[in-house]
């Protein structure tokens, strides 16, 4: 199996998209998230927080929207 740049950024997009959603999921359910957050950043972050009730909420950076991405998509 090769590497390419496509599988590594999906990878990447794979990983902040999980992490992010356990982030915002955890109010709601609590255990699940603290368990998939356990299993996909502290296993591989020593530096990260020991629970995914301690992150930080999520936030928009405004640099990284892509318009042009967004108008390839029809909203119906």
């Amino acid at each position: 199996q090769d590497l390419t740049d496509d599988k590594i950024g999906a990878y990447v997009t794979l990983y902040r998209v999980l992490t992010t959603l356990v982030k915002v999921a955890a109010p709601f359910v609590p255990f699940m998230t603290d368990e998939i957050y356990d299993n996909l950043v502290c296993s591989l972050d020593n530096e990260a927080p020991e629970s995914v009730h301690l992150c930080y909420w999520p936030e928009v950076n405004e640099d990284e929207i892509d318009n042009n991405l967004e108008k390839l998509i029809p909203i119906k």
